[in-house]
C-alpha cells in the first residue's frame, strides 16, 4: 500500500465530473490503494452527522464515482456549543479488509482522536511479553549432557544442528515467564499533551 500525506482539499466539480484525475492523492488510476485520513469538515447524514453541508455532498458523490468508501466512527469527532458531529473520517479504496472507526474520548480539545481498526486476518498483538531469566537460561544449558560429537557427513552436522537449536529453545522457553505488557492505547503525542506540570 502506498501512502502519503497531503492537505485534503475540497474537490472541484470538474474532479467530481471527470473520473480519471480523483483528487484524492493526485491518483490517477483505479488500481491504487488509498487510504486518506484527516479533517475533512465535510457532514453527511450517511456519516452520522444530523445534517449534510455542501462539502459533504460533493465528498459522498466523489466517494460514489471513485468506488471509494467513507469510513467513520459511530460517535462524533467535533463538538462545539451548537452541535456535535463528524467531520473527521477516512477515504478508502482499493483495501480488501474490514475497517471501522472509533472515536476516542480523549484531551480538551474541539476534535477527539480516531482510531481506525484494519482486519487483516493476522493475529492480534500479544498483549503478553515473555521476559527470559538468562541466569536460569545459563544455569540449563550448562546442565545438558555433554555429546562426543564427531560428525561424518551432512546427514550427522544437520541433526546435530537440529539437537543443539532444541536444547536452546527449551531452554529458553523454561527459563522465563510471561508477563501482561502495559496497555498503551494513546499515542506519545497524547500522552504529553495531557500531562499536568
Amino acid at each position: 500500500m502506498h501512502l502519503c500525506h497531503s492537505p485534503i482539499l475540497q474537490p472541484t466539480q470538474d474532479d467530481l465530473a471527470d473520473r480519471s484525475k480523483p483528487p484524492i492523492g493526485q491518483e490517477k488510476t483505479d488500481d491504487n490503494t488509498v487510504f486518506a485520513a484527516g479533517d475533512y469538515n465535510a457532514k453527511n447524514r450517511k456519516w452520522n452527522c444530523p445534517n449534510t453541508c455542501k462539502i459533504g455532498a460533493q465528498l459522498a458523490r466523489f466517494a460514489d464515482i471513485t468506488d471509494a468508501k467513507i469510513i467513520a466512527p459511530d460517535e462524533p469527532t467535533h463538538y462545539n456549543n451548537r452541535s456535535a458531529s463528524t467531520i473527521d473520517l477516512a477515504i478508502v479504496r482499493n483495501i480488501q479488509c474490514q475497517i471501522t472507526a472509533e472515536t476516542i474520548n480523549e484531551l480538551s480539545s474541539d476534535h477527539l482522536p480516531i482510531k481506525f481498526w484494519l482486519d487483516t486476518g493476522s493475529p492480534a498483538e500479544n498483549s503478553r511479553k515473555f521476559i527470559p531469566n538468562w541466569k536460569m537460561f545459563k544455569r540449563t544449558i550448562l546442565a545438558y549432557p555433554e555429546i562426543d560429537y564427531n560428525p561424518t557427513d551432512e546427514t550427522d552436522i544437520d541433526e546435530e544442528v537440529r539437537r543443539l537449536t532444541n536444547e536452546i529453545v527449551t531452554a529458553y522457553q523454561e527459563s522465563g515467564k510471561w508477563k501482561e505488557n502495559k496497555r498503551r492505547e494513546t499515542t506519545e503525542e497524547i500522552r504529553e499533551q495531557i500531562k499536568t506540570p
